[in-house]
Formats: C-alpha cells, structure tokens, sequence
C-alpha cells in the first residue's frame, strides 16, 4: 500500500526574496551553481519528515518527493538515508526539477 501524503511548507523570512515571507523549507540566499545551503534547516526537515515516515504502519511504502525546493528536500533526505544520518530507508524518491544540496 502507498499513502501520499504532501506537506507544505512553513512561510518564512527567504533572502533571495529580498527577505519577504514565503513558502519554503529553507532559507534562499541566492540561486546560483555556487550557492550556499541551509543546512541547519534541512536537517531539522530530515527529523521532520523521518517523524512523519515513522509514524506510518509498517505495510505503508514509504517515500520522499517534491518539486523545486521539495525535490532539493527529498533528495538531501534520501542521501542522509543512504549515509545513516537518518535511521529509514526511504522507498520512493521523486525530484522534479530541483538539486542534491551540497557544500560548494
């Protein structure tokens, strides 16, 4: 059995805004190849979504995915799973046109 279930994310303060309030999982300095992540944010995200993966009974399929910002979340999600920085071994990963986040 799969069970979709699509969070939305918190409004909150994104730089790249100019420091408007928006829909975001994470702060947006700037977009660019080089640009510089919000780590602390992801991290908490990871806790967060592993929570919600966990709580789920053990016949439920569990996956990650998003689009943009979301599929920047679930792919660094997913690589935290593979590295055992998160305890869940994710089942589905969509990303739709977003990035792996990284140190640059």
């Amino acid at each position: 059995m799969v069970k979709w279930i699509c969070l939305t994310a918190p409004t909150l303060p994104v730089t790249s805004l100019g420091g408007k309030t928006a829909t975001a999982w994470c702060d947006i300095t700037k977009v660019s190849e080089g640009m510089q992540h919000d780590f602390e944010s992801l991290d908490y995200l990871n806790s967060y979504i592993a929570d919600h993966l966990l709580a789920e009974p053990t016949n439920v399929i569990k996956g990650v995915g998003g689009f943009g910002l979301g599929a920047a979340a679930a792919l660094y999600f997913a690589t935290s799973c593979a590295f055992g920085q998160v305890k869940i071994n994710p089942q589905i990963v969509i990303g739709i046109n977003g990035w792996l986040p990284g140190l640059a």
